[in-house]
């Protein structure tokens, strides 16, 4: 009879120590979980980021190559058909300044790109903000249950 109890009481020390491991094992790979979850967003928000800091940068870029080829186009036009030394003044004038108009069409373009980068990273954290707040309250909620729950069955089992 004793040595069963102590055979009993040695292999439920043995039960409870591999199940303690198997939890710790647990926790340590939702830890590692976690963490890599966690680095694969940053990255993919890093993706996003430079991909619209990108698609801004070549708003601009597409103007420039817009403008230039039709610039020359007017500037070898008045060459050809005069050569005169007052058409291509002019040409060269109208050059300048479309350039110049081009030039801020271009700013103001990339303000715009770079304002609604900035705003998309604010959305993208305020959806963050929320749905971490969303994540707590439910975790709140499925406490209060399970207080809830704890309660009446001690109230139950007291009567």
């Amino acid at each position: 009879m004793l040595a069963e109890r102590s055979l009993e009481e040695d292999v439920r020390a043995l039960l409870a120590a591999e199940r303690r491991a198997r939890l710790s094992a647990a926790g340590e790979w939702r830890v590692r979980g976690a963490a890599a979850a966690a680095a694969r967003r940053g990255d993919e928000a890093r993706q996003r980021r430079e991909a619209r800091l990108h698609d801004s940068s070549r708003v601009g870029r597409v103007m420039i190559l817009e403008i230039v080829p039709n610039i020359c186009t007017k500037i070898l036009n008045a060459i050809a058909r005069d050569g005169s030394r007052a058409l291509i003044g002019n040409a060269l004038s109208s050059w300048e300044c479309s350039i110049m108009r081009h030039e801020i069409e271009t700013l103001d373009a990339i303000k715009r790109a770079s304002a609604a980068t900035r705003l998309a990273d604010a959305e993208e954290r305020g959806k963050k903000v929320e749905k971490a707040r969303h994540l707590r309250q439910s975790r709140a909620r499925r406490a209060a249950r399970a207080a809830e729950l704890l309660r009446a069955a001690v109230i139950g089992y007291r009567r």
